[in-house]
């Protein structure tokens, strides 16, 4: 009886250094065009040297929705001991804006970098402020968009 205790000790001694080891070390992102970067993921969710055993992959799927218009799906996956995987779907883009290096999905969301050539170019109404957004709103532009898809 007692070296059974004295086994259970130690095999709880051990797990529980295993689990104050396993803290979030790297991220890989998988994704079709460049919406999300890990470095910014790092900093703006504080996940670096997080517990695995503790990150609620769920939450953040959802604050990464929320945040990012670009994704269209997403799953967050734990690869222990010290990875997490999150593998994005995003909107397809449907038109570039006249004059800036910007693209436009059909829900008017705003992103960098394209996953077609040769897209349709939009060219916005006057008083369309497109600088410092991530979404465009105007429903003349949304109904234009959702035109070319």
């Amino acid at each position: 009886m007692v070296k059974f205790w004295l086994i259970s000790t130690a095999f709880l001694v051990v797990l529980g250094a295993l689990v104050s080891q396993a803290k979030v070390r790297e991220i890989q992102i998988e994704q079709n065009s460049q919406c999300l970067q890990d470095s910014e993921i790092f900093s703006k969710f504080e996940i670096k040297n997080k517990n695995m055993f503790f990150l609620d992959t769920s939450k953040l799927q959802k604050q990464l929705r929320k945040d990012y218009k670009c994704i269209e799906e997403v799953v967050v996956k734990k690869k222990y001991p010290f990875n997490i995987l999150i593998q994005v779907k995003t909107h397809k883009t449907v038109a570039k804006i006249d004059g800036v290096d910007l693209f436009l999905d059909a829900n008017g969301n705003i992103s960098a970098t394209s996953d077609k050539n040769n897209l349709p170019t939009i060219f916005l109404p006057q008083g369309v402020d497109f600088k410092d957004k991530k979404t465009i709103d105007n429903d003349l532009v949304i109904y234009a968009l959702k035109l070319t898809e």
